[in-house]
């Protein structure tokens, strides 16, 4: 066979690399989850949606640290205008992620902290997946050929 299609150790070690690449994906898109928990894919998605935009997860931040905030307050360190705040909020509220409350003329907003009990179960779960596939991914290219 002439030179330049030989097989060196290294094409074989990453052909062997994306097999086993493959495989992985594979197997996590047929991997089952824990069936007490509901992961329900709508819900993901929208919790994750609501978390990319930075002045959402600043809103969270803030919660986090108050607790439950009014409206105005929660508001008052964004650049924006109070619809656009509405706005937000509307996403995290429909995402499940904050819980609205009116009393009298005050609306006041919390954390739900379920919503993301959820997606931190969701993401544990894939975290153990790939470390685990990723170590053994690992013991293997590391074996002598």
């Amino acid at each position: 066979m002439p030179q330049c299609c030989a097989i060196t150790p290294v094409m074989l070690r990453l052909r062997i690399y994306i097999e086993v690449c493959v495989d992985l994906i594979f197997r996590c898109a047929r991997t089952k989850l824990n069936p007490m928990v509901n992961y329900n894919a709508d819900t993901l998605d929208a919790t994750f949606t609501a978390l990319a935009d930075r002045t959402r997860r600043d809103m969270i931040a803030a919660l986090a640290r108050h607790g439950e905030l009014t409206l105005s307050v929660l508001a008052e360190p964004f650049q924006i205008s109070l619809p656009a705040v509405m706005k937000h909020l509307r996403v995290l509220t429909e995402a499940g992620l904050v819980r609205r409350e009116k009393r009298g003329r005050t609306v006041y907003c919390q954390l739900n902290e379920a919503a993301f009990r959820t997606a931190g179960e969701w993401l544990a779960h894939h975290e153990r997946f790939w470390h685990q596939q990723l170590d053994r991914l690992d013991a293997y290219l590391g074996q002598e050929p």
